[in-house]
């Protein structure tokens, strides 16, 4: 029945779970989740109110985040500070009662300013009477000068105020920027400062390599931030911890240096940190300390500094500490600092262009006597009733029901071979790699001691499928594994340039070539060092092939942070450029031919009179363009994906000419209709009035469903047609599974739907028989997968509507072909993109722009 907007719904309290199983004692944290809302049940953010487990309201936050298509709300954030004891879980109350408040909070605006001196940023902390300086230093120990500071936003609220700054520091004709989250948490009386450093620079990937000691990138001996004049007085006493579990050391001195300068893991000079000079530079082991006479050392510290004032406590820490080496902690007579990337060895750190890194640092502020907390080592874990999530329709396809897979997924948690023990294979940690996975599938054919350095790089969406994982299971790992990917996505796997190609700019990298060592390609796939047969492997950077949005869209709804959903928009953008062209004349020419090229490799007819091929890349961009809808509530965005998929298949396919039995060449169609079912999903769910939006990919859908039910067949049914026949394509088969059990629930007709099923259900035995059965189930890819199609039994119970084949076989509008394409490009003509274009192709090309874009800088500075 279609959703009425005169109806308005009762909106029933919504539970939130807040636990604190990491501290010793009770513990008052700021909390941030989304919360998500049925449609028609709340219209604006500030009818909502927080009632603790007793039943007194309390200071909360909202705001709203996504709405539904009738303008409710469909996912809300809210912020607020948890107190919870030791070991216990706490339940707080979400009502829609604007009766009730709490008291009256304060909302003063937080008034920062910033000042350069010298070529140097400052900026205060107002409530605090304290000074942050930033630090950047080059490869000689010069300081990057600052050329201007704006501020990005500003935001106040009753319980954190906030304002991001952003910066433009430069060196020897490099730019580099710096931006600064400043948040204010009024009942804690502390600061969270999450900052960011960034290349915005194209990296140059000479001969399509993309090894470090790229022309580009940026050479830093020091990046940090030091907080002074906490006082007008010398402190008291200067004090540290090394770990929430670990004693106070008291010192003598207000002088103290604490370097973490490698894991201090068993590996900790693997080659996975091999510099641009293929050496590994890292000093010591673990962490050191000195403070005036007193020294220490030890393995992996997630430290917290305190200095006594006359009648104030001050604390100061960093999240994964140990994890991001190398990083320091200094303390002198004036205050803190910490030196992001420290000068630990005796090469600096590189910044490949493109590439940033993200810290973030915790200071506290208590009455003389009162403990801080390390809110960097001990956040409180947050978690709403999955049925209650469910219930709401406001994540597709999710819904609850225990399945067989579980037992094989519940190895990414395995003590020995999960996800997390294996970053010590090749000493996954540093500020470079720490939260990406190790890709140890890569070593298979290696004896059982070895191990390439091969990283992940988020392959089938493993955020994705760990936030599926926390949200079923309630498991905190899962949260955290999830919170350590996301970061590092983010900051290192994706390209944040606009100066190279339009189809690299903003693209998700490959993971580390196929059964080779990364060497000093870090997390960039290409290395001039690898080589088959004697020959360099390369070619290219992000390609549409490797794109994975839907995790970022979960971690966006489900947390709040924008960070995420700004990557899912720019992802879009990236995927759509690489498969459409930038809209220029030249690049619309450009991408027929290849085309042309790829009509010619795939031998599909089908394929010549479309706009779009088949695979897994048409699927990843349909996802993108779902995902942004998501987030954003922009139906653009959807009629997008239906444009793609109507412009790629259709239910009067003759599905023989698309030589599917040429599985290493097309396998991953399955992809592509994983994404039609996504969009039907969605389309369906939130435009139920309106049939006409799916009905066409609906029987696409359901025709090649049909044609799968009769004529698929495990791809190592015949292995001899596979280049690399091995457990990851047994795994792949759950595809298969997943759109025939969807398939099965859009039919009426009994026999035609047991047929379905049987068929489903052939292929999900056969990965349970072989995956299971094997030693393959915690490899990093079989894992990614099988996350990435969990929960198919609870999902397609709920699927509410059917096919039918009365549908039409296509809907406008169609691709406008090559004529129209360049009618439409020429009508947007800029010169300036076309000449872009061409300078990332021909070198004479490219010295030209570079120096009339230089002159261009010159003249605005």
């Amino acid at each position: 029945m279609p959703f009425s907007r005169n109806v308005k719904l009762t909106m029933k309290p919504v539970s939130i779970y807040v636990r604190n199983e990491n501290g010793r004692d009770r513990l008052l944290a700021p909390v941030c989740l989304g919360v998500p809302i049925a449609r028609g049940v709340l219209n604006a953010a500030d009818e909502i109110c927080l009632l603790d487990q007793d039943g007194n309201p309390i200071i909360s936050q909202t705001e709203t985040m996504v709405l539904w298509p009738d303008r409710s709300i469909r996912w809300l954030k809210i912020q607020f500070c948890g107190l919870v004891e030791a070991g216990e879980t706490h339940r707080y109350s979400l009502v829609n009662d604007p009766t009730v408040h709490a008291l009256e909070p304060d909302t003063s605006s937080l008034s920062i300013s910033t000042q350069i001196r010298d070529g140097l940023l400052h900026f205060n902390l107002p409530t605090l009477s304290c000074t942050a300086s930033v630090t950047l230093k080059n490869e000689n120990k010069h300081d990057y000068k600052s050329t201007v500071c704006s501020v990005n936003q500003e935001k106040t609220g009753p319980v954190v105020s906030l304002v991001e700054l952003e910066t433009i520091f430069y060196s020897d004709g490099k730019d580099a920027k710096v931006n600064f989250l400043i948040e204010y948490f009024r009942q804690l009386d502390t600061y969270r400062i999450t900052s960011t450093v960034h290349n915005p620079s194209a990296a140059t990937h000479a001969n399509a390599c993309w090894d470090l000691g790229d022309d580009a990138s940026l050479l830093i001996s020091e990046f940090g931030l030091s907080l002074c004049q906490l006082d007008e007085l010398q402190p008291q006493s200067t004090s540290f911890c090394l770990s929430s579990d670990r004693d106070w050391i008291s010192l003598d001195t207000n002088e103290l240096t604490l370097l973490q300068a490698s894991s201090g893991g068993e590996n900790w000079q693997h080659a996975n940190h091999v510099n641009a000079d293929g050496v590994v530079d890292l000093p010591f082991s673990g962490f050191r300390w000195h403070a005036g006479e007193l020294c220490g050392e030890g393995g992996r510290a997630q430290p917290l500094l305190h200095k006594r004032h006359q009648d104030v406590d001050w604390f100061l820490s960093v999240e994964k500490f140990w994890q991001n080496f190398p990083i320091a902690l200094e303390s002198d007579a004036l205050g803190f600092s910490a030196k992001f990337m420290a000068n630990s060895g005796s090469q600096p750190q590189e910044l490949q262009g493109g590439e940033q890194k993200t810290y973030r640092l915790w200071l506290q502020k208590t009455a003389s006597g009162e403990t801080g907390e390390n809110f960097a080592a001990k956040p409180l874990m947050a978690q709403l009733e999955p049925d209650y999530i469910a219930s709401t329709l406001a994540l597709d396809t999710f819904a609850l029901q225990g399945e067989p897979l579980d037992r094989i997924i519940a190895l990414g948690l395995h003590e020995e071979n999960g996800f997390a023990a294996k970053r010590e294979l090749i000493d996954e940690y540093g500020w470079r790699s720490f939260g990406d996975i190790v890709a140890d599938h890569e070593s298979h054919y290696l004896d059982s001691n070895e191990q390439f350095v091969s990283h992940y790089n988020n392959q089938y969406d493993p955020l994705y499928g760990f936030l599926r994982q926390y949200l079923v299971r309630g498991e905190d790992q899962w949260a955290i594994l999830a919170d350590d990917l996301v970061s590092h996505v983010s900051d290192i796997d994706i390209y944040h340039t606009k100066e190279d190609r339009a189809e690299y700019n903003h693209g998700l990298f490959w993971h580390t070539d196929h059964y080779l060592d990364a060497f000093s390609a870090t997390h960039r796939t290409y290395s001039r060092h690898q080589q088959v047969d004697g020959e360099v492997t390369g070619g290219g950077g992000p390609g549409d092939q490797h794109c994975y949005s839907r995790g970022l869209c979960w971690h966006y709804l489900l947390t709040g942070e924008e960070r995420s959903a700004r990557e899912v928009i720019g992802l879009a953008a990236w995927v759509e450029a690489f498969i459409d062209g930038d809209g220029g004349v030249l690049s619309t020419l450009h991408h027929w031919r290849e085309r042309k090229q790829c009509e010619a490799a795939i031998g599909d007819l089908i394929f010549r009179r479309n706009h779009y091929s088949m695979d897994r890349g048409t699927g990843n961009f349909i996802n993108s363009l779902l995902d942004s809808y998501l987030v954003s509530a922009d139906v653009n965005y959807l009629d997008k994906a239906a444009y793609v998929i109507e412009n790629t298949f259709s239910a009067s396919d003759d599905i023989t000419l698309r030589q599917f039995n040429d599985v290493e060449r097309t396998w991953f169609y399955t992809v592509f209709l994983q994404s039609v079912i996504r969009y039907v999903e969605i389309t369906a769910n939130d435009y139920p009035a309106e049939p006409a939006r799916y009905g066409f990919s609906l029987a696409g859908l359901m025709h090649y469903a049909s044609w799968m039910a009769d004529h698929e067949r495990p791809a190592m049914t015949e292995p001899e047609h596979l280049d690399f026949p091995n457990e990851t394509w047994d795994a792949q088969e759950i595809r298969k599974a997943y759109i025939l059990f969807y398939a099965a629930s859009c039919i009426q007709d009994q026999s035609e739907q047991a047929r379905f099923k049987a068929a489903a259900q052939r292929f999900y035995t056969h990965v349970l028989e072989v995956i299971g059965g094997s030693d393959c189930g915690h490899y990093s890819r079989i894992q990614a997968i099988l996350m990435q199609n969990h929960g198919l039994y609870g999902y397609v119970a709920k699927v509410s509507y059917t096919y039918s084949d009365a549908l039409p076989e296509r809907f406008s509008p169609v691709a406008p072909g090559l004529a129209g394409e360049i009618l439409s490009a020429l009508l947007r003509l800029r010169p300036g993109r076309e000449i872009k274009w061409l300078s990332h192709r021909i070198p004479l090309v490219k010295k030209l722009y570079d120096t009339v874009r230089h002159q261009s800088l010159l003249g605005k500075n």
